[in-house]
């Protein structure tokens, strides 16, 4: 370990006695000074984000912050004497990011869908391809080089694509985009002197210094965005300096150093497709579900989970630095230490989507052929949401919300005393909006009842018959609460929501509630006993504070 870092320092003092360390101090002055005059030019002609929705400032903040971060860049290559005209490769290069620049600019001004920005980028990453920026050769751990052949080609452009929109996916808190781009160029800057490629670490410490000059303005709480010109211009230069500078002078490529280099972007968007494909959802719908999203609910500020992605990057950055070969201990313990972390995180990062895929992955794909994972995902969110309820009517509403978000036809609760003294003895609710939900309430009862149902609604086809469901399963295995009846309905073609999972990702958190709700009367009544005057209770602390068993998975 000690030999790995005087070597890394060492290929950092190499760098600075390069044109680069001007080219960082000119680009980092540029974008520092440049931002603050573009801030009020941009507020000036109202294209800021407003708050709301998916966004988490509370004030319209403007965008377009690429423009600073491109002009520090081509000022920065301009004191380092590189440029279109100067007869290397990063003159391509340099008009290929331009291209995807103006792009980002544009729909950062009149908005534009996917599909216009894929096409720029592919066309981009074309023009690149011509130039020589072509994963056509790689090594591997086992055997000689692999050439790819006729497969070079759409590798290099299905990377260009996957890397320039992944920055983009992640930039989704102040300063996040701009710190891991920054972890990931210091990467492909001590790579490429490493490996002796000419000229790629100033271009990326060039852009380096833009995004450090650009961070004193972007840093939470932000005054301004990246926007799509910022994000998408990274990224794609990002793509482009990670293949050249991981060449040996032999022309092959170790692709496991780029991998490193952009493990956090790439993570997360494997993440974001993995998961909307679990739930349904569009791959291009928005969602407050990102890694990001996912480390402020879990308490840390957001400050402290840009500190944690960006630490996290410039640690797979410095190990990509390192791990120059395959074979090399380092490599080995750095793909090693990237598979962990991986599998920790996906273990306890909260992702609802990822821990039902995992689940129903154990139990059933291993034996019998996948299945639809939408409906759980779907019923897993909606327990997820009941489990969260703080008092009676909380509980309530979000029963209420769960038969819609579930699509159940109905959702019925029998209480028994205890847990009716656990609601506080809370009169009955009976919305009964469907045939079925109607016909359940006519018959008799075994205690007080709260039904919630919804619309129905036809066949998915439109032409096969609905096939109905109807399951009991008591609160929790003894009935200690009385028991939860439900209805679903699916289309004969189609697949039915398993009991089990009804059971695990609705049954147990309306159980658990319940536990926590008569655990705040309890409490009360002590304290009135006591003569102690309390104010109210967390029920969140109450159901914190309580040991959980994890059901078994479904």
């Amino acid at each position: 370990m000690p030999g790995a870092i005087e070597r890394l320092l060492d290929l950092t003092r190499r760098l600075l006695e390069q044109p680069a360390a001007a080219a960082f101090v000119a680009a980092c002055v540029t974008a520092l000074l440049l931002t603050p005059p573009l801030q009020r030019l941009v507020r000036r002609i109202g294209l800021s984000d407003a708050p709301g929705g998916r966004h988490l400032h509370a004030q319209p903040v403007p965008r377009l912050g690429g423009v600073a971060i491109f002009a520090g860049l081509l000022v920065g290559l301009w004191v380092a004497g590189l440029g279109p005209g100067d007869g290397s490769r990063h003159g391509p290069l340099l008009l290929a990011a331009a291209l995807v620049f103006l792009v980002g600019a544009v729909d950062d001004v009149r908005g534009l869908g996917p599909a216009p920005r894929v096409f720029a980028e592919v066309i981009a990453a074309s023009l690149l391809v011509q130039s020589g920026y072509l994963i056509d050769v790689i090594a591997t751990p086992w055997t000689e080089p692999l050439h790819l052949g006729v497969l070079a080609v759409p590798i290099t452009i299905a990377w260009f694509v996957g890397v320039t929109n992944a920055f983009n996916l992640i930039d989704g808190l102040d300063g996040l985009m701009s710190s891991i781009g920054l972890a990931a160029l210091l990467g492909c800057a001590l790579v490429a002197d490493s490996f002796g490629v000419a000229g790629t670490g100033t271009v990326a410490l060039a852009l380096a210094g833009a995004l450090v000059g650009f961070l004193r303005w972007n840093w939470a709480p932000a005054q301004i965005f990246p926007g799509d010109s910022g994000s998408l211009l990274v990224g794609f230069v990002v793509a482009a300096l990670a293949i050249d500078g991981a060449r040996t002078d032999a022309g092959v490529m170790h692709v496991h150093v780029p991998l490193l280099i952009c493990a956090v972007p790439l993570i997360e968007t494997a993440l974001t497709l993995a998961r909307r494909y679990a739930a349904g959802q569009p791959y291009f719908s928005g969602d407050q579900s990102h890694i990001h999203h996912v480390l402020l609910k879990s308490g840390l500020s957001v400050r402290r989970a840009v500190l944690l992605l960006w630490s996290s990057s410039l640690v797979l950055a410095a190990i990509g630095v390192l791990s120059k070969s395959w074979r090399s201990a380092e490599s080995l313990i750095a793909m090693a230490l990237l598979l962990c972390t991986v599998v920790i995180a996906l273990a306890h990062v909260g992702y609802v989507e990822v821990r039902v895929a995992w689940q129903r992955f154990q139990r059933r794909v291993l034996v019998r052929p996948r299945r639809s994972l939408a409906s759980v995902v779907a019923l897993a969110r909606a327990g997820e949401s009941v489990r969260q309820s703080r008092s009676v009517s909380e509980f309530r509403d979000r029963l209420r919300a769960a038969v819609v978000e579930s699509g159940l036809t109905y959702l019925a609760l029998e209480f028994t005393p205890v847990a009716l003294t656990a609601l506080d003895h809370a009169s009955p609710v009976q919305e009964c909006r469907s045939p079925a939900a109607t016909r359940f309430f006519r018959q008799p009862a075994s205690g007080v009842r709260w039904i919630f149902s919804t619309e129905p609604t036809p066949s998915s086809d439109g032409l096969s018959e609905n096939v109905t469901v109807q399951v009991t399963i008591p609160l929790p295995a003894d009935g200690r609460y009385g028991s939860l009846i439900c209805e679903a309905q699916h289309s004969r073609v189609a697949e039915s929501t398993p009991i089990e999972a009804i059971e695990q990702y609705l049954a147990v958190p309306v159980a658990e509630t319940l536990r926590a709700l008569e655990t705040v009367v309890q409490e009360r009544k002590r304290a009135r006993e006591a003569g102690l005057e309390i104010g109210s209770v967390s029920l969140r602390a109450v159901a914190g504070s309580q040991k959980r068993a994890e059901p078994d998975a479904a």
